[in-house]
């Protein structure tokens, strides 16, 4: 019976650690590419110096990556047409490059 009991509560675990791991990939492939987010998942998710997170990163010139919560955004994007939301996010990215 503590055998059965031992052996329920590792699968448990097992199945909580694998929706764990499959959360944290969907949420990784949102922000970073398929490739790196392989390599990460054989690194158990873990990044513990400088120089692994330099041999996961890629260069790519001219490129940038960059967050940013604009405030008022949903409000502005739903009172007006599509086309002025897509002008309005160019002239802003546009401003974004000009300063890197």
């Amino acid at each position: 019976l503590e055998r059965k009991h031992i052996n329920d509560q590792a699968n448990v675990i097992i199945k909580e650690r694998n929706a764990y791991v499959k959360l944290q990939r969907k949420l990784l492939q949102n922000m970073l590419p398929s490739s790196i987010v392989d390599q990460l998942e054989k690194q158990s998710f873990t990044v513990s110096s400088w120089n692994q997170l330099q041999t996961l990163s890629q260069r790519h010139f001219g490129v940038s990556i960059m967050f940013a919560e604009l405030e008022g955004f949903i409000d502005f994007s739903a009172q007006v047409e599509p086309r002025e939301v897509i002008q309005y996010l160019n002239t802003l990215f546009f401003e974004f490059d000009g300063l890197c």
